[in-house]
């Protein structure tokens, strides 16, 4: 072949190459597509995308923050929190949006600016050591269904149990009963919050406060087609159906943001839809528009002596104590190859027992449990 030819040879190729990659429609990764992340029963008729409201009566009950009990004076103008949360991540279509609210999100804050570590969340190809699992907190606040769950369960359960890093229980959108090893339970301990309260719907001044002093909000409130399809706008009016509550997270707040109807001032938000949702996966609401929603929002204080708690405590998995103080069954047998579509199990019963959940191991791995079934 002479020169001339493979030259030509190459360029045809290099055309070849050239009209491949200009034929992908470039568009596409940009393009928000509301379906795929709508869980089962986010529509009019069941209102459910993945935020439980409580009552009012519920809601008045949680303690208030005390940034609502003091009138604000010379507020800064804005604040942004987000250089400190971890990438956005997508849910998928699970209901699980409180816990990425609470989890990924809030928590992975808190720990990013007393450790000062560094992200590596597996959304930007981490090993998630260093942000924390939404699917830890939602599978064990859900009942064991696809249904959404309460804010305040989440927070509740970070008080109590703590957080666990994403490596320790992967989150998969097509799981939501998987319960945590022990190992997480043991991560997580290490990771308790300290408490939290309540921060209600109209007092926008209370909440750019604590904004303002570097503590994130989370929310939950309903979504309609006007924010879901929301681009690098700002939040000021209910438009087209109404499809439920969904979970997010308050990261800052603009005085000067103007919104598309001439609203003046707006808080920022984090979402767990993706970056090709909002502005980068980053969306703003205006504070008419926040007032006009009301949302039941919380705030979350963390525990710091568990910085030196993990520097302290040996790195090793250990059993979780029954927190009713019940002892695990006796006399636990399984059918071995009796049945060809099903194993048998039966055990004697523990009194005071209101419920069993059934957990299997591989024996390769039998310290990783997984949730089998409820009896």
């Amino acid at each position: 072949m002479t020169l001339k030819k493979r030259l030509l040879g190459a360029g045809i190729t290099l055309l070849g190459a050239i009209a491949l990659l200009v034929s992908v429609p470039v568009f596409t990764q940009d393009q928000f597509d509301p379906t795929a992340v709508q869980p089962r029963g986010c529509d009019p008729a069941q209102f459910n995308c993945g935020y439980n409201p409580v009552s009012q009566e519920r809601f008045a009950a949680i303690p208030p923050d005390d940034a609502t009990k003091i009138r604000h004076r010379g507020l800064p103008s804005s604040a942004d929190l987000s250089s400190k949360f971890p990438p956005v991540g997508n849910q998928g279509q699970q209901g699980s949006c409180v816990a990425w609210s609470t989890g990924y999100a809030l928590k992975s804050y808190h720990e990013k600016v007393e450790r000062n570590w560094a992200f590596d969340s597996p959304v930007s190809g981490g090993q998630g050591n260093r942000v924390f699992s939404p699917a830890y907190i939602y599978n064990q606040i859900n009942g064991g269904r696809d249904g959404g769950s309460y804010i305040h369960d989440a927070l509740g359960l970070m008080v109590n149990q703590g957080a666990s890093p994403w490596a320790y229980m992967p989150y998969t959108s097509s799981n939501y009963t998987r319960q945590p090893s022990s190992q997480a339970r043991n991560e997580a301990k290490k990771y308790r919050a300290s408490n939290y309260r309540s921060v209600g719907g109209q007092d926008v001044n209370a909440i750019k406060s604590l904004l303002s002093q570097g503590h994130p909000i989370a929310f939950g409130m309903s979504v309609d087609d006007g924010f879901y399809n929301l681009k690098n706008q700002v939040y000021d009016r209910n438009s087209g159906t109404n499809y439920g509550g969904h979970a997010m997270t308050l990261v800052g707040y603009d005085d000067n943001k103007r919104s598309p109807r001439g609203e003046r001032g707006a808080f920022k938000i984090i979402n767990s839809w993706g970056t090709s949702w909002g502005d980068n996966g980053y969306g703003w609401i205006s504070y008419n528009q926040w007032i006009r929603q009301n949302p039941q929002a919380y705030v979350l204080y963390d525990r710091t002596d568990s910085v030196q708690e993990e520097e302290t405590e040996p790195d090793v998995p250990v059993q979780e104590e029954d927190e009713g103080g019940l002892q695990p069954p006796a006399e636990v047998t399984a059918s071995k190859g009796t049945y060809a579509d099903k194993v048998k199990v039966s055990w004697s019963g523990v009194s005071g027992a209101v419920a069993y959940a059934v957990m299997r191991a591989e024996p390769s791995n039998q310290n990783d449990f997984q949730f089998a079934a409820y009896a």
